[in-house]
């Protein structure tokens, strides 16, 4: 079979200043003229394919990002997770069978979900307070705008609006702040189990499918930052081997002092090979300089994009040696880096989530709803063109963010000379254009391995505005 070439017009993007402060910048995205491929782009349940073989129809809950926020701002949080009230993912719940079969999707969709009665419902405040921000209406609403099905769809553009999603930078930034400390203490789980608990108790469809919204976007947020930060395994440190075990025997002698010296090297043994799994006798075969390493083993394990793209927190060694002249060193961090692909990680979360396209089988995505895997065979597209989409797509990403950047940097913002906050805006945008691109790009695919001698869809363009502002 002949291989078809579908050309897209690249994303175009024009810079407009407006004032000192403050900056617009058009994102023209490309949509395609035929309105089969249109409907499949709107379509939050096509997956990206456009025939009516769709393997993976029941593969995501959708919900309207109104009610999502209605709903998550008016939630109270309880002060403990009743396990009675929980949605059961391995047998039956009587709680959750009173004439309300709406309650087996949610088990089928959540059965990976378990409780792990680790409920903090300070750090779910923060993550809920976080979430309801308006830099996180504005995430979503990038991709309902883009999505938006009477943009795409409609014939006659003159007179229509140019819609404008809004990012405050100061904001965002500290959205971004309180994600990860409420991740970091738990909370993105916190408040997934305070709003399955909702669920079991509601009457409100409307709050059912809501509350299902959140906890199935929370399913991938968690999972993608913990992919992202390495399970938590990311730092090592190594010390002389004599110097940590005469700083466990100080340490014993110092505060307890009724102990005899046998005691204090008994217990000091016992440390020492706690913390670095070594009997302090044969911790160094060579002599008493020798190092080792105390904060167990570092993971290999990173974050990985919906089209097979790794990326993770990088590994950070931590050396003490007493006698040098730098006392304590650390392997240095690209902060900014970090910062961006923190912005990008939690935006790939929401767009996967709200756009659930088929994924690389080794994808973090897949690791949450195998349903979503890619395949040949039910994937509705080739090999090759299931590749093509992320090169597009990686295209259109880098695009957008360099014109952002520019924006930022060249824009005349002598207040915002801050290269980290120019880093996670650029990558912000670019990954949510991305992930809009990859959409578009698999409808397109999918339409013409439907379609075998149908004309190259033409791609028009559509504007979303994206205003910066300090």
């Amino acid at each position: 079979m002949k291989k078809i070439d579908v050309i897209f017009l690249s994303a175009l993007i024009s810079l407009t200043l407006i004032q000192s402060c403050s900056t617009v910048i058009p994102i023209k995205t490309q949509f395609s003229e035929i309105k089969e491929v249109a409907k499949c782009i709107a379509d939050g349940d096509s997956h990206g394919q456009c025939n009516a073989n769709n393997a993976f129809i029941n593969a995501r809950i959708s919900s309207s990002n109104n009610s999502y926020f209605e709903v998550l701002g008016s939630m109270e949080l309880p002060d403990a997770i009743d396990n009675s009230k929980l949605l059961r993912y391995s047998g039956k719940s009587s709680d959750l069978n009173n004439n309300n079969n709406r309650f087996n999707r949610y088990a089928n969709k959540f059965k990976q979900i378990n409780h792990d009665a680790s409920y903090n419902r300070e750090a779910a405040k923060i993550a809920q307070n976080a979430l309801v921000s308006d830099s996180n209406k504005s995430i979503h609403e990038l991709y309902s705008k883009q999505l938006n099905s009477k943009q795409l769809i409609r014939e006659d553009v003159s007179g229509t609006d140019t819609p404008t999603i809004e990012f405050n930078t100061d904001n965002f930034n500290a959205f971004l702040e309180d994600i990860s400390e409420a991740d970091a203490y738990g909370g993105i789980n916190s408040l997934q189990y305070a709003a399955m608990q909702r669920m079991s108790l509601s009457e409100s469809e409307t709050e059912i499918d809501a509350l299902g919204s959140l906890v199935e976007e929370l399913s991938y947020t968690k999972a993608y930052f913990k992919a992202y930060f390495r399970h938590g395994k990311f730092i090592q440190g190594k010390i002389k081997v004599s110097e940590l075990y005469n700083k466990l025997k100080a340490k014993l002698k110092s505060e307890a002092q009724f102990l005899t010296d046998d005691q204090i090297t008994e217990m000091a043994d016992g440390l020492f090979k706690k913390l670095t799994g070594k009997e302090y006798a044969k911790a160094c075969t060579s002599e008493s300089s020798c190092e080792i390493a105390f904060a167990g083993k570092l993971e290999a394990t990173q974050f990985i994009t919906r089209a097979g793209v790794e990326y993770g927190f990088p590994h950070i060694t931590v050396s003490v040696d007493p006698l040098a002249e730098k006392k304590i060193s650390v392997t240095e961090i690209d902060w900014n880096k970090i910062g961006a692909e923190v912005a990008k990680v939690y935006i790939e979360a929401v767009g996967d989530k709200i756009i659930g396209l088929p994924a690389d089988p080794r994808s973090t995505a897949c690791k949450i709803n195998s349903t979503l895997c890619y395949s040949e065979k039910t994937g509705g597209i080739s090999a090759d063109d299931f590749a093509s989409v992320g090169e597009h797509a990686d295209k259109v990403d880098t695009l957008v963010s360099n014109a952002v950047g520019k924006a930022i940097r060249g824009g005349g913002w002598i207040s915002l000379n801050n290269e980290a906050i120019a880093c996670i805006i650029e990558s912000a945008v670019g990954t949510a254009a991305k992930k809009v691109a990859e959409k578009v790009a698999y409808c397109t695919y999918s339409y013409m391995s439907e379609n075998k001698n149908a004309v190259v869809p033409i791609m028009t363009l559509n504007e979303i505005r994206v205003k910066i502002k300090r």
